[in-house]
């Protein structure tokens, strides 16, 4: 097969894993958001409320995306060199990968913003808009932990992969932007940020989205106790 034709190929399987990754982006925030708007209230029993149950629709959106991003490796895999192992993944870690911390725990945040915000002499409506926002932002960053993860667990299954490009998303940072000019290797987790949605597209022999040839120096990074390597500030 034509090596211009194979690239076309995992092009087109990317665009399409791109699009099915930030629809459950937008499909788990927009659900978020109603429960929260939809609280009578942001004291304790209400916030637990949205702890239980908002950490179980981040929960669902994280499996969703991490099953994606394995599906997406595994057919490009299987699409550029004619062969591919199905790696065994632990969905249900997706749904819970922060270090230290528990998923109801991180989902209460939220209310502990709007609580802070009125400290500082916030409007109630402004609080709780920005409680609202962490919530997103907690959300936004789990489902890119789970990609993260499953990426790395599905590279390390395919041997024709040789090392990985990180593709960003919209409205990306310049710290991402840097960042994707440069191959990775493929047992390299990737740096990312709080609503970082850059993606990892394999590459093959000779077979890549883009024109890098070379490994760059690694990123400024530091291992953030709960989250891991992340870029040390972002835009």
């Amino acid at each position: 097969m034509p090596q211009q034709l194979r690239r076309n190929q995992l092009a087109r399987l990317h665009t399409q894993y791109r699009d099915a990754t930030q629809a459950t982006r937008a499909r788990t925030t927009t659900a978020l958001a109603e429960l929260w708007r939809g609280l009578p209230d942001y004291r304790d029993d209400s916030i637990n409320h949205f702890a239980d149950k908002g950490s179980r629709i981040a929960g669902a959106g994280a499996i969703a995306t991490a099953t994606l991003t394995a599906a997406f490796v595994e057919i490009a895999t299987r699409t550029i060199s004619g062969d591919a192992q199905r790696p065994a993944l632990d969905v249900a870690r997706f749904a819970d990968l922060r270090t230290g911390t528990t998923p109801l725990e991180t989902y209460a945040r939220p209310g502990l913003q709007v609580w802070y915000e009125l400290s500082r002499g916030a409007t109630i409506t402004d609080a709780i808009n920005r409680g609202l926002n962490r919530a997103l932002t907690i959300a936004s960053t789990d489902l890119q932990l789970a990609k993260l993860d499953a990426a790395t667990q599905t590279l390390a299954a395919q041997p024709q992969i040789t090392a990985y490009e990180r593709v960003t998303g919209g409205n990306a940072c310049t710290l991402c932007e840097e960042a994707a000019v440069t191959l990775y290797p493929s047992d390299e987790v990737m740096e990312f940020h709080d609503n970082c949605s850059c993606d990892v597209v394999p590459v093959f022999d000779g077979v890549q989205l883009g024109d890098a040839t070379d490994f760059g120096a690694p990123a400024d990074t530091y291992d953030n106790t709960e989250l891991g390597p992340i870029f040390t500030e972002a835009s």
